[in-house]
């Protein structure tokens, strides 16, 4: 077995295009940064100590609207533009599905509880899940509003990223 090296870090991102965000986690889950999409350019300064970063996947549905895809392919650009700067750093990005990582949280609402929940109060309310779900896990990062719902997404996803990858990294196969 191979013992964890501190310096290594975990980079989970949600490539959402106005609410997106990411959070950089250190091997054991402690918070080193996190950011809104407009931030990603601070991401740079630890790529070299990332191992591995889990992206949300994006995908468009055939109930969506016309904005809704619109606004999904401009995610599925995010989705593409993170790809290339984590290929670029020669890290490791893996994907993971919406309903994954949010099941290893308990954050996935019923289908049932979705369609009592009033149109646009089913996202205000999984947004204040994420949030809820990171302030208690990093009590220190700046989540401050719903609009950092991203923010709060990225840290989640960074942390089931770190949870289900760095057995790979730190156990000799």
């Amino acid at each position: 077995m191979r013992f964890p090296d501190p310096s290594i870090l975990f980079l989970g991102i949600d490539p959402g295009v106005t609410a997106g965000g990411w959070g950089i986690l250190d091997y054991r889950g402690a918070l080193v940064d996190c950011g809104r999409w407009g931030t990603w350019e601070r991401v740079r300064h630890y790529l070299g100590q990332v191992k591995i970063a889990t992206i949300e996947m994006i995908q468009v549905r055939s109930d969506d609207t016309m904005e809704k895809m619109f606004s999904r392919s401009a995610m599925i650009e995010n989705y593409g533009f993170w790809q290339g700067v984590c290929g670029g750093a020669g890290v490791s990005a893996k994907p993971v599905h919406p309903r994954t990582w949010k099941k290893y949280f308990g954050l996935n609402l019923r289908p049932g509880e979705l369609k009592v929940l009033k149109r646009g109060g089913a996202d205000k309310i999984k947004a204040e899940m994420s949030l809820s779900r990171a302030r208690a896990l990093w009590p220190t990062a700046q989540l401050k509003y719903l609009k950092d719902n991203g923010v709060a997404d990225g840290l989640l996803i960074a942390e089931f990223g770190r949870a289900n990858h760095r057995q790979n990294l730190f156990e000799g196969a």
